[in-house]
């Protein structure tokens, strides 16, 4: 097989992982003895099953890990222990979390950059810019490699947890300071955007941040915090598949006694199961929410209510929407307020009650302006148009559309 050939198969075959040229040049030379079919499984163990014994290939070149040992004992001892700790990283690091996750204890930060420099000058960690962000990251077999190293020392299990922690922090405090994705409803689409970016970056590293609080004994309450986080980001760019299969774990590794953050992996998984039209499932995690927070946290129920009406038939639907409404009031947030009667409004609509729909979606609309948020006003004006429209006003409701597309142009907070 030629080498273009095999490169093709090769990244085919395993498309999830980072290719180099050392490895397909080893694999390669493989290929005169074997299938791509046999060559593949020993790529994935890179570092001893790769040994290439042919003749006129330099000794240090023989194994991957004879390349990657003399790389290493290159290194001054400071430079070898952050390659090790940079390991931890999926998919790439900034350097805002390399100098979290990474720094030597009472270091100051610029330690961490001066050590980056030297790794990428060395070649043994690749720098890339675009759109003026800066991005590291390791070839797959170098990952691999320094985490090996890792796993030797005493520090793997101090730098696996400051790894999960940083992540942690910047999906429920805000991505360095700015966006917050903890609450993505509170969240406008121009932020939303930046969390997304944000997301699908570090998509590997909340994985592994993920794997690491579902094995932590100690795991539960992260496992909650991290999978509720990224909820809206499966749900509009991601996998829902996948998102489930995150929450369905961290809700049975949790021991199922109440916590604010059981509440909103149990919303949170309601919520996909629903896209997903598992509606039997989707009630099931709804209700077990209700239940918990009905009890323990009466102040939750009013963010369950909004998945179990529309989980509702029609003509059984408005006793939840119209408990909604009453909870917003007691909770007393202009948005939460808005979005009940919008959604009170709409669903009368849908049963031809529009005479009671209007004045739920005239105060509705009040509402949403008192909030402040685009996104609630425009959310009412759409429903009001589709009442004017249901009723034969068509101007009316041309009016309204025409509202809505102009407050997204003539603002930075469009999708």
């Amino acid at each position: 097989m030629g080498k273009t050939r095999l490169a093709v198969a090769v990244a085919e075959a395993i498309a999830d992982e980072y290719l180099d040229g050392v490895a397909l040049e080893l694999a390669a030379a493989w290929s005169r003895m074997m299938p791509v079919e046999q060559i593949v499984p020993r790529l994935r163990e890179r570092l001893d099953l790769l040994q290439n014994r042919q003749r006129g290939i330099p000794k240090r070149h023989q194994t991957l890990r004879a390349t990657l040992d003399w790389s290493f004992d290159l290194l001054e001892p400071g430079a070898q222990r952050l390659l090790m700790r940079l390991s931890v990283f999926m998919g790439g690091w900034s350097l805002e979390a390399a100098e979290a996750v990474c720094a030597e204890v009472e270091a100051s930060p610029e330690d961490v950059l001066l050590g980056l420099a030297d790794l990428v000058d060395r070649s043994l960690v690749i720098y890339s810019e675009q759109e003026g962000i800066g991005r590291y990251r390791l070839l797959e077999t170098t990952r691999q490699y320094a985490r090996e190293k890792l796993r030797q020392s005493i520090d793997e299990l101090t730098i696996v947890a400051r790894h999960r922690d940083y992540f942690l922090h910047q999906l429920q405090s805000g991505l360095d300071g700015k966006v917050k994705c903890y609450d993505w409803d509170r969240v406008n689409w121009h932020d939303r955007a930046e969390c997304y970016r944000w997301c699908e970056a570090e998509r590997d590293n909340c994985r592994e941040a993920l794997r690491f609080s579902l094995a932590d004994p100690d795991g539960a309450k992260a496992a909650l915090c991290l999978s509720a986080s990224l909820v809206s980001f499966w749900l509009d760019v991601g996998d829902p598949s996948e998102g489930r299969t995150w929450l369905s774990a961290a809700l049975h590794k949790d021991d199922g006694s109440y916590s604010h953050d059981r509440l909103r992996v149990l919303r949170a998984t309601g919520l996909l199961a629903m896209v997903q039209s598992d509606a039997t499932a989707a009630r099931t995690c709804i209700d077990d929410g209700l239940a918990m927070a009905r009890i323990y946290e009466p102040g939750f129920v009013v963010h369950l209510l909004d998945i179990r009406g529309l989980l509702t038939d029609p003509p059984h639907e408005q006793p939840i929407w119209e408990e909604r409404v009453a909870l917003a009031r007691e909770n007393g947030n202009p948005a939460l307020i808005a979005d009940a009667l919008n959604t009170l409004g709409r669903s009368l609509m849908h049963i031809g009650r529009n005479a009671e729909a209007r004045p739920a979606l005239v105060e509705a609309l009040s509402y949403a302006i008192r909030s402040e948020d685009t996104n609630y006003i425009n959310y009412v004006k759409a429903a009001t148009a589709d009442l004017e429209s249901i009723e034969g006003n068509y101007g009316m409701a041309v009016h309204l559309l025409q509202e809505i597309i102009a407050s997204f142009r003539d603002s930075d907070d469009y999708p």
